[in-house]
């Protein structure tokens, strides 16, 4: 995968990077997932502590820069 520039703020911004990133990398799903957008968010939830039954309005919720630096290369080393 090419090298970005990863400038998302937000969880709905990380997970639409992710979403992009995982599918112009033409990943195989199949760990329980089925597509790029349900593996960010298999990713994302547990890293951030989220419950699986997190509601809508966390896609607004603003990412620390640790955060969003650990999720950066969690979603790097998924595509490699």
């Amino acid at each position: 995968m090419q090298s970005k520039i990863v400038s998302y703020q937000t969880i709905g911004e990380a997970l639409t990077w992710a979403e992009q990133a995982f599918t112009e990398a033409e990943l195989y799903y199949g760990h329980g997932t089925d597509n790029a957008w349900d593996e960010a968010v298999a990713i994302l939830l547990p890293t951030l502590q989220l419950p699986i039954n997190a509601q809508e309005e966390i896609l607004l919720q603003t990412l620390t820069p640790t955060q969003a630096l650990q999720l950066e290369q969690l979603f790097k080393r998924r595509i490699a």
